[in-house]
């Protein structure tokens, strides 16, 4: 089994990260390797890239035994309904849009389609992504691997049942936007409290960045971490009643609750 032939479909900004990824890969030919999306930069981009351009999805798809949806979950039913009988009976499909089922797509598809649904994050632009993968029960064990590998050429992959896939989308996949929010944040305090923005920010994203490594490294909980910096009536004990007086973590969670919810409902569609 190899994936010299891939579809891509959608080159925004994570489906080029991806179309980056597969054309590192030594077991990815470039040549059998197609894209297609309407944005005609694209065009441009996959030309000096040396890929073939599709003028459509179903183009695209035919002879290809691995199809990458890199598309918002609202237009995918459309899609899916477009490629379907363009698609070699046995392919794999693998979707990044949240919230559209495995069931929902094969609805879509012919009986038995090979379905896998994946939620990077935008880290993966770096290389440093997170990214949960579910397969539908036709997958095989070979066909797994080397998806695992496609991914992790990005970044970190694990797997996770279905029904977890709205929770992982709150969580990692929208999670660069909460850190974001929080750097914001902090900036903005630096400044009020006296500090120029170009060194708040460079003390937030380092503060920040020592952080989670040493979170990572030590292998310690983030509320033992905590104790290690918090000292009975200092200035960090103070910082931190006030995020709880202002329900910082609740505020979180209700915010991933929201973030949960409209997965499901795109994935209503």
């Amino acid at each position: 089994m190899n994936a010299t032939g891939v579809s891509l479909l959608g080159c925004g900004n994570m489906g080029m990260i991806l179309l980056k990824s597969l054309v590192s890969l030594p077991f990815v030919a470039t040549g059998s390797l197609s894209v297609y999306d309407p944005d005609p930069e694209v065009k441009r981009k996959t030309d000096k890239m040396k890929i073939r351009y599709s003028n459509t999805a179903k183009d695209s798809v035919k002879g290809k035994s691995w199809v990458i949806l890199a598309v918002k979950p609202q237009i995918l039913p459309a899609l899916l309904t477009e490629i379907r009988d363009a698609l070699l009976p046995g392919s794999v499909i693998i979707s990044i849009a949240a919230g559209v089922t495995i069931v929902k797509m094969q609805s879509l598809l012919n009986a038995g389609q090979k379905i896998v649904r994946a939620m990077p994050n935008t880290p993966a632009l770096i290389k440093k992504g997170m990214t949960a993968l579910s397969y539908s029960k036709e997958i095989s064990a070979q066909e797994k691997a080397l998806i695992r590998r496609i991914f992790n050429r990005i970044g970190k992959t694990c797997v996770v049942n279905e029904d977890q896939m709205n929770a992982v989308t709150a969580l990692s996949g929208s999670g660069p936007a909460y850190l974001f929010a929080f750097v914001e944040a902090l900036v903005a305090g630096g400044v009020e409290l006296g500090l120029s923005e170009k060194s708040a920010m460079q003390m937030a994203t380092q503060t920040i960045f020592g952080s989670v490594k040493l979170l990572i490294k030590t292998g310690l909980s983030p509320r033992e971490q905590i104790q290690k910096v918090a000292s009975p009536g200092g200035t960090t004990v103070a910082a931190l009643a006030m995020l709880e007086k202002r329900e910082f973590k609740d505020t979180v969670i209700s915010a991933m609750k929201a973030a949960s919810h409209r997965s499901f409902e795109l994935g209503k569609g």
